[in-house]
């Protein structure tokens, strides 16, 4: 009888693939989701630029939203939605700039013509994605978080850093709406 449960237990940490040991220490993304993560993002950012770079009259992280809607979690759409709902108001009412003044996907007023995954960590049930504009001079750099929802990544949130201090979009959008009674 020891016999069977040694052998169960061996066969469980075969299926598995972990033991409680390892479950503990391993940190990281089976391989395959970390590349999957990867190419999501970096797919996003080779649909986006291009678009970023043209001279529109809608700002272009609305035009991703509304074009794109199921790569963006629900917060995140909603809060961007506000966002904009809130900027159309003022514009038309004061003519003054409310809202966001960059764009939060590329972390640039003037991005460079490229951006490109550098590396990707696990975080909690998804990842976290640090991507880079490739330029000459001073290189921007954004964080976007996804997570796998129904078997589909969704950004999440973005991750900043202003001057040595972190921020993320989601928080700054909540302070806008703070300060702007929007």
């Amino acid at each position: 009888m020891k016999n069977a449960a040694v052998t169960a237990f061996f066969v469980m940490v075969l299926v598995t693939g972990t033991t409680a040991q390892n479950a503990k220490s391993e940190k990281r993304l089976p391989r395959d989701t970390r590349t999957s993560c990867q190419a999501f993002v970096q797919g996003f950012y080779d649909w986006y630029v291009p678009l970023a770079l043209q001279e529109r009259a809608v700002r272009t992280w609305d035009f991703a939203v509304k074009r794109k809607p199921n790569v963006f979690s629900p917060q995140l759409r909603r809060a961007i939605k506000q966002d904009s709902d809130a900027q159309q108001k003022a514009s038309k009412t004061t003519g003054e700039l409310v809202g966001l003044d960059f764009d939060p996907f590329l972390n640039s007023q003037d991005p460079s013509k490229r951006f490109a995954v550098e590396s990707v960590t696990a975080k909690g049930t998804g990842c976290r994605v640090t991507v880079y504009g490739v330029s000459e001079g001073e290189r921007e750099k954004v964080t976007p978080e996804v997570k796998l929802e129904h078997g589909h990544w969704q950004f999440i949130n973005f991750q900043y850093e202003f001057d040595g201090h972190p921020d993320d979009l989601l928080s700054i959008l909540k302070l806008l709406r703070s300060d702007d009674g929007h």
